[in-house]
């Protein structure tokens, strides 16, 4: 599973997946915020001929916070985002398989913000004791001397926390240029 943000998210994270073996890790659920038709696009680029045999698997999860969008109403579509992602990343996937460890084994975000309501739901599976994949988060690229919010807000709820630089954060796991 991975969480696809708008531009530079997205070619950074499918680059990401390009390196990974296709039959390791397949199918393949692309993650992507309500409106982002884009993204989607360039996954299904990506996935190209292998459609047939691994279908593209997509999840539009409503956007936790719209450009504009008042402040007194915020936490109301925050709130809605975590549900959803709880209910169509979580409970259907476990209920589908009758109790069996969902279809993801990894859960990869790289930044965007969609990420953040993701983790929440998984966060809540896991306080309910509910099996959730392990969760991959890479700093982009584009973050050389410090961390994005999401990565700030995320860092201690992900299993692996990499930075793609090492003056990002001293303290993170740090492998070099992974795009």
């Amino acid at each position: 599973m991975a969480i696809l943000g708008s531009g530079g998210h997205t070619a950074e994270m499918l680059a990401m997946l390009q390196a990974l073996p296709r039959d390791a890790y397949a199918p393949r659920l692309y993650v992507v915020s309500s409106g982002d038709t884009h993204s989607l696009a360039k996954a299904r680029d990506i996935e190209g001929g292998q459609l047939a045999a691994h279908p593209l698997q997509a999840l539009q999860i409503p956007r936790a916070r719209r450009v504009q969008q008042s402040w007194a109403s915020t936490p109301f579509s925050v709130a809605w985002s975590v549900l959803f992602s709880l209910w169509h990343l979580g409970i259907l996937p476990l209920w589908r398989t009758r109790g069996q460890r969902p279809c993801a084994d990894v859960l990869m975000m790289n930044g965007p913000a969609t990420c953040v309501s993701v983790v929440a739901a998984m966060w809540a599976m896991r306080l309910l004791h509910l099996p959730t994949p392990r969760m991959l988060y890479v700093e982009s690229v584009a973050r050389v001397h410090s961390l994005s919010l999401s990565a700030k807000v995320l860092r201690h709820f992900v299993d692996q926390f990499i930075v793609q630089w090492p003056g990002a954060d001293r303290t993170a796991a740090y492998y070099g240029i992974l795009v």
